[in-house]
């Protein structure tokens, strides 16, 4: 069997790799001392408390992202920047923090168990309540027909002789008034 593909040699790869990505970023805090640095970085990734190869990829981007969105900050604030090149290193902050969020939410996912949902009991459908058929109101229907029988004149008088599509929208307006006209209309109720 191959060292490099033993499980316990494969962590110890992505770890050192990783190491190689933060020490550089860990340099200007240790006064540009490696060995801090590397001591540093592993102490960072150690308070994770994970050693699996998928978490730990998680939490160099975590740690990553969130110190290279520090360090463009720092960046911002040195002097003799352009506005617009402050704008940029700041939005680029932004950025940085979000993805590093990102890699924390995902980790975070990867030890949060899924909720065990319950199926819901089915609910009854309820009684089905009789609706009582309502019947228009008398006054209203007439104000409706006699609306509709206005417009109906109003369209026939501005027609022109030969214009077949408004003789037709004329005759649907009285059409529809003789139908509203047509309809039972509620009695009083007898007291």
């Amino acid at each position: 069997m191959n060292p490099s593909s033993k499980p316990d040699a494969q962590p110890a790869v992505l770890l050192e790799l990783i190491l190689l990505t933060l020490i550089p970023l860990f340099l200007p805090a240790t006064g540009s001392n490696p060995d801090q640095a590397r001591a540093a970085a592993l102490q960072t990734i150690g308070a994770w408390g994970s050693d699996d190869p998928a978490d730990l990829l998680l939490i160099a981007q975590s740690v990553t992202f969130s110190l290279a969105a520090l360090d463009t900050i720092r960046l911002s604030t040195q002097p003799g920047h352009a506005p617009a090149t402050i704008l940029r290193l700041r939005g680029n902050a932004v950025s940085l923090g979000r993805s590093a969020d990102r890699a924390r939410s995902a980790l975070h996912r990867r030890h949060t168990p899924a909720p065990r949902l319950r199926p819901a009991a089915p609910r009854p459908a309820p009684p089905a309540q009789p609706v009582a058929p309502t019947r228009p109101d008398p006054a209203r229907t007439a104000a409706w027909a006699a609306a509709f029988t206005g417009l109906a004149h109003e369209v026939a008088a501005g027609a022109d002789a030969g214009d077949p599509t408004m003789r037709l929208r004329a005759n649907a307006l009285s059409s529809a008034a003789s139908t509203l006209l047509s309809v039972p209309q509620a009695r009083p109720p007898l007291g």
